[in-house]
């Protein structure tokens, strides 16, 4: 089966700091559904594009996909990763999904939020030294370039 979109939608451009990740994917889903004339429940797979999961407090965000619609809470959600080209990874696996017979209708999506750790806040770091066990390190984003120790 080929697959054709049939519905769109994107939200502004910018830097929104009162939008969170979750804002954004679950209004742009809305309204993409809404353009194509699809209730909820006929989503039988759901792909999200995100690549920047290190500026946002969410990085389990194929789930958030799902609070745009009560409808959409068992559907499948899979969250794909192709650096500036995540959203079109997201259209992508959702054709191959369509092809393949393995869903009828898919909603694709692709968000970044780019804004959304300010420069000063802590990141967690996860560090693996050869020969040593992997451990977590709380590193500065100001001082990455310095390594300065936090914790």
């Amino acid at each position: 089966m080929a697959a054709v979109i049939v519905g769109w939608a994107h939200s502004r451009f910018g830097k929104f700091d009162e939008q969170t990740l979750e804002s954004l994917i679950t209004g742009v889903a809305r309204d993409a559904l809404a353009h194509a004339a699809i209730d909820a429940a006929s989503v039988d797979g759901i792909w999200l594009g995100h690549f920047n999961a290190g500026m946002v407090r969410e990085s389990f965000c194929s789930s958030l996909v799902l609070q745009a619609d009560d409808a959409l809470r068992w559907t499948p959600a899979t969250r794909v990763e192709n650096a500036c080209a995540s959203g079109a990874a997201a259209i992508y696996a959702a054709a191959d999904a369509i092809a393949a017979g393995r869903v009828r209708i898919a909603l694709g999506v692709g968000a970044e939020k780019m804004t959304g750790v300010s420069v000063g806040d802590n990141v967690k770091l996860k560090i693996s030294l050869k020969g040593k066990e992997k451990g977590e390190i709380y590193y500065n984003l100001d001082e990455i370039t310095g390594i300065e120790k936090l914790n």
